[in-house]
């Protein structure tokens, strides 16, 4: 079962796809509320006159206006006046561009899980595809004939300028080089293309390339960033420059937008020689350059929300009965494959089959994320009872408690190494780019730095012969946005060479948590978690995942831990502990029958 984002929205219901729009809807009526069709049972008719962050197009005959609403394209007229849904919120449409004709619009969507290019008629009509694959396409353009569409696109880990031919729909890269490149928009003849470019996710020019290569930079600033270049037909040129403090509209070197107004960071549209329109602070805006006189375009965009909730839940505040556990965390299987340890209630607990839940860590602070040594009679986690988290060791045949790691930071996700002598574990903030991977002796409490520091890596796992870690790693596409997939980072101890790999080609892991991969203690074998289900590949001699990967389980899955002798695999699956015997594929649920009681409070707290 390989459900995609999109997928999994449809499997959800159609509210699922617009979640951040139905958000700030929710926001707006004063309850949590999701999209609906009119006329479906149980709606309500919101009437919206403001938008966030919303690009507009305007029509070459200047009478008609395009934009971008709640992940939906709208039309309404430049008069204002009642706007017209043109496209569905599946779809997530941004950015539109009208082609010169007035037929057509181009804009980025967002339906299969990546941003692709679609052209469709202005009544919504028509919808056409015009790119696909595993890359991002933005920003799209028409030229001043209709024949091309210059867009910022992925492409040599980065975003660059590239020129797609509605005929023949190829495309051709227009930039080469390292920086990140966006906003592109055609010069009046069609000779060339302007565009902002810098490092990461901060333009700070605007540079002009021809079909040659050739190329010169229009506008540079030292502080701030630019974006949505604008040409007018003779020739007149504007732009946007974000500082810290506003976004000012900038024509031919001058500010022309009030020192208050909030102009929102896309290309403003000529409707003259004399007058822009552009959107800012929720509105559409038209203004004129001589007079500095300021218009709205008013709109009123009605979607039909009904209640996300159904029914409230019946919450009972004073009795104090027991109640089913459910927050059980970090489930790992113990070598003997009898036992389950986890983390629930701030305490560390042992599952048995035939015994009543144990709580073998219990002091008031918090402890989490335990894991098993490979001979079952040790503990390792994690605990705050000291201020802050290091790694504590549990003997399950003593009760004896010893701290492990005395570093400054955060100390946490310990993995026992398969001689018992060694635990890896992730150090410092959970920050991007702040996570170290180190090793501690138990013996003599060395600690030694192995990788890092990192962006926020998983759990690292030691391979069956110890010599490697695995952890989840994140790889970006380009440092434009934060967009990439989770892989597998494996690390030789002796060396330090690390190499990122797919557990799935093509695929993501679930997340870089407890996703994995975690070995097999066989050595033959990883698990990990990719699109919310639980798998297992193969993996070579420097631990990588290779061949073919074989899904455990239909059902959710998250944590994966193996039995020492390498034939079941434990996992959570939505409120339940499950364990998979991988040679007949039998799946059976672990009992907890784990309770707590609400303690009810003495007088009155304000």
């Amino acid at each position: 079962m390989d459900l995609s984002r999109r997928a999994l929205f449809a499997h959800s219901g159609r509210a699922a796809a617009g979640f951040g729009s139905a958000w700030l809807l929710s926001r707006l009526v004063g309850e949590p509320v999701a999209f609906a069709e009119r006329g479906d049972p149980g709606t309500r008719q919101v009437a919206i006159s403001e938008a966030t962050n919303a690009a507009a197009a305007l029509s070459p005959d200047g009478r008609t206006v395009v934009f971008d609403l709640l992940n939906m394209l709208w039309v309404v007229p430049l008069a204002g006046g009642a706007a017209v849904r043109i496209t569905d919120v599946v779809q997530e449409a941004g950015e539109p561009d009208i082609a010169p004709d007035g037929r057509t619009l181009v804009c980025q969507s967002y339906q299969d899980g990546q941003f692709h290019l679609a052209l469709l008629g202005l009544d919504g009509s028509g919808l056409e595809w015009l790119t696909s694959g595993s890359s991002d396409h933005r920003e799209p353009r028409f030229s001043p004939d209709g024949t091309r569409i210059a867009f910022s696109g992925e492409t040599g880990g980065r975003y660059g300028i590239r020129v797609l031919e509605l005929t023949t729909g190829r495309i051709t890269d227009w930039t080469t080089g390292e920086e990140q490149e966006a906003h592109p928009v055609w010069f009046p003849d069609g000779s060339a293309i302007a565009f902002t470019r810098g490092a990461g996710n901060a333009p700070q020019a605007i540079d002009a390339v021809d079909a040659a290569g050739n190329r010169r930079t229009l506008v540079e600033v030292a502080d701030g960033q630019l974006a949505g270049p604008s040409f007018a037909p003779d020739g007149r040129f504007c732009y946007l420059h974000l500082t810290t403090d506003r976004t000012s509209l900038v024509v031919d070197g001058h500010e022309v937008s009030d020192p208050d107004e909030d102009v929102f960071p896309f290309a403003p549209r000529w409707l003259s020689a004399d007058e822009l329109l552009y959107t800012a602070d929720g509105k559409i805006r038209r203004r004129h350059l001589r007079t500095r006189d300021v218009r709205e375009v008013p709109f009123t965009a009605e979607v039909a929300v009904r209640p996300a909730v159904e029914r409230a839940s019946a919450r009972d505040f004073d009795s104090s009965a027991p109640r089913p556990v459910k927050g059980l965390v970090g489930p790992a299987l113990s070598p003997d494959g009898q036992q389950v340890t986890c983390q629930a209630l701030s305490g560390i607990w042992l599952l048995r089959r035939d015994a009543e839940p144990e709580q073998v860590v219990a002091d008031g602070n918090f402890n989490g994320a335990p894991a098993w040594s490979p001979d079952g009679r040790t503990l390792v986690f994690a605990s705050d009872r000291n201020g802050q988290l290091d790694l504590w060791l549990h003997d399950l045949d003593t009760g004896e408690q010893r701290q492990l790691t005395h570093l400054d930071g955060a100390e946490r996700a310990p993995a026992f190494s398969p001689d018992g002598r060694t635990v890896a574990f992730l150090s410092g903030a959970s920050q991007w780019h702040a996570t170290t991977v180190c090793t501690v002796e138990i013996a003599t409490g060395v600690v030694r730095k192995v990788i890092g520091p990192l962006g926020e890596p998983g759990r690292p796992s030691f391979s069956a012969d110890g010599t490697k870690l695995g952890l989840a790693g994140f790889v970006p596409v380009t440092g434009r946005y934060r967009e990439g997939s989770n892989q597998v980072l494996t690390v030789d101890l002796a060396t330090g060479a690390a190499q990122y790999s797919p557990a799935v080609p093509g695929r993501s892991l679930a997340n870089r948590i407890d996703a994995g991969p975690v070995y097999s203690p066989d050595g033959r074998s990883a698990a990990f978690v990719v699109g919310g289900t639980v798998w297992v590949s193969d993996v070579d001699s420097e631990a990588r995942p290779v061949g073919t990967p074989r899904q455990v389980s239909q059902e959710t899955g998250d944590c994966p831990s193996w039995s020492g002798d390498s034939g079941s695999l434990l996992y959570a699956s939505n409120g339940r502990l499950r364990i998979a015997d991988l040679r007949s594929g039998a799946v059976r649920s672990v009992p907890t029958r784990m309770t707590w009681r609400p303690r009810r409070p003495d007088g009155q707290v304000v």
